[in-house]
């Protein structure tokens, strides 16, 4: 999830326990905790390239949790927090488990129990940015403020309770959109996932000799459309080079739907699931490129990217992701006009 949801959502957790309502220290560590586990981000500016490798693995890992979590509380208790350790860690430890259960809610998913284990776990059923859910944490976080520490508790608790109801019904309408996909695909499934700033929406991805199937499905109202298919060059010699080499620690286990690409020696390689439809599938914040050396011993370079190369690339998205929503809105304002 985005960084507002989770500050939102830890503060709205402070307002859930008699013991918390109404006090700044606990509403400070659990939005600070809440924030926390997305430290990782230095990863973006640190190593641009393998930055979508490297995220929501160490600070997302339940096994490390308990460590950050004393780590936090001791940090807190030397800047002159008044409440005991114990209390510290048990609050800093919840506004990170708040954190990673929002973040197993999309696509991209978490590391859960790095490094014990490196698979990638994820729910698939909301988007990052979910304006419904984070509509509900913001709305009952302004209804909070009460004067009455009583009326905040329950109307914190309320709205907690509605973002969880919230939850269950994408993950009823995921399951009927997986059944409205199997019906419908003649290859195997490899993705279900969630389409962005529409909730209840999700793109199936089916796989098929030399690409992918495509379906945009609409469980509420019961229909699913095919999209144009994508292909991929998996079969290219190029690409078994890249695939027999060195590859980047974690790429093969993060591509669930790789699309591959050969231009002369370069070959790029990024996953389906995280380019939208409704852009033509033609911008990724995860792609990777290599170059195949003529050097048996080398085999193929990761290519590098810049951090500016990066933001460029996400502007350009949340751009064309407004421009394409207007578009729908401007469509639909027509339509309704001509009825």
């Amino acid at each position: 999830m985005d960084l507002a949801t989770h500050a939102v959502a830890g503060l709205l957790v402070a307002r859930t326990r008699a013991a918390w309502v109404g006090r700044a220290e606990p509403a400070a560590v659990l939005v600070a905790a809440s924030l926390l586990p997305d430290i990782d981000m230095v990863v973006v500016v640190v190593d641009p390239t393998r930055a979508a490798l490297l995220r929501h693995t160490l600070t997302h890992s339940l096994v490390v949790m308990p460590a950050l979590a004393a780590g936090f509380a001791l940090l807190a208790r030397g800047a002159g927090g008044r409440d005991g350790f114990v209390a510290t860690f048990l609050l800093a430890a919840t506004g990170m488990a708040v954190h990673v259960a929002l973040d197993l809610l999309n696509a991209y998913g978490v590391l859960l129990f790095y490094p014990l284990s490196e698979a990638r776990i994820d729910l698939g059923l909301l988007f990052v940015i979910d304006p419904v859910f984070t509509g509900i944490l913001a709305g009952g976080l302004g209804l909070s403020f009460w004067p009455s520490d009583r009326h905040r508790m329950l109307v914190a608790r309320l709205a907690v309770l509605l973002a969880v109801s919230h939850i269950g019904v994408a993950a009823l309408l995921r399951d009927r959109a997986a059944e409205m996909l199997a019906a419908n695909a003649s290859g195997l499934v490899v993705g279900l996932v969630p389409e962005p700033l529409a909730p209840w929406h999700w793109r199936g991805i089916a796989a098929h000799p030399g690409g992918y199937d495509q379906f945009a499905i609409r469980p509420v109202a019961g229909r699913i459309l095919a999209l144009p298919p994508v292909a991929s060059a998996s079969t290219e010699p190029a690409v078994a080079v890249v695939r027999r080499s060195a590859l980047p620690w974690g790429l093969d286990a993060f591509l669930r739907a790789p699309v591959w690409r050969v231009d002369g020696s370069r070959v790029t390689v990024h996953d389906l699931r995280f380019r939208f439809s409704n852009l033509g599938n033609d911008w990724d914040p995860f792609d990777f490129s290599f170059d195949v050396v003529d050097q048996p011993e080398v085999g193929t370079r990761l290519v590098g990217t810049t951090l500016g190369e990066r933001i460029a690339r996400s502007l350009a998205t949340l751009s064309a992701i407004a421009a394409a929503k207007r578009g729908l809105t401007d469509a639909g304002d027509r339509e309704n006009s001509h009825r």
